[in-house]
């Protein structure tokens, strides 16, 4: 009778608990997880979109900027020296500007779903632990 007293134990009794609950709930969990995973690479993927089409931006606005460098060598290239200065200024600022708020729109998404996760584990937890029973 030795062998069988484990068994008897409220560990193990909560244990099988706690296995149904992880089998019941497990695909809503896998979901919710799969869910974050898809809209953090979602963000991550825009703000990488973004930077690109700055760089690629600037790369052709430099290349346009030597091309008229090469061709006006008097008093006009001074001028659109600061013109294309202005024009790239004006454009990282804005595209700084967008960034940042994506950014900070990803920030927020994050925290909601860590919101929810947290209230979704809670309720899981409040599920799964049941009440003693006095015998």
């Amino acid at each position: 009778m030795n062998l069988l007293k484990p068994l008897a134990s409220q560990n193990f009794i909560l244990g099988i608990g706690i296995a149904a609950a992880t089998y019941v709930f497990g695909p809503a969990i896998k979901r919710g997880a799969k869910k974050v995973a898809v809209k953090g690479v979602q963000g991550a993927l825009m703000a990488g979109e973004a930077t690109n089409e700055t760089v690629s931006k600037g790369k052709d606005m430099f290349s346009d900027f030597m091309n008229n460098v090469h061709h006006n060598e008097n008093s006009e290239q001074k001028h659109m020296e600061q013109l294309f200065q202005q024009e790239l200024f004006n454009s990282l600022k804005t595209t700084q500007e967008n960034q940042s708020k994506a950014f900070t729109e990803l920030l927020s998404t994050i925290k909601d779903m860590q919101e929810e996760i947290r209230d979704f584990k809670k309720t899981m937890q409040s599920n799964s632990n049941p009440e003693p029973q006095n015998m």
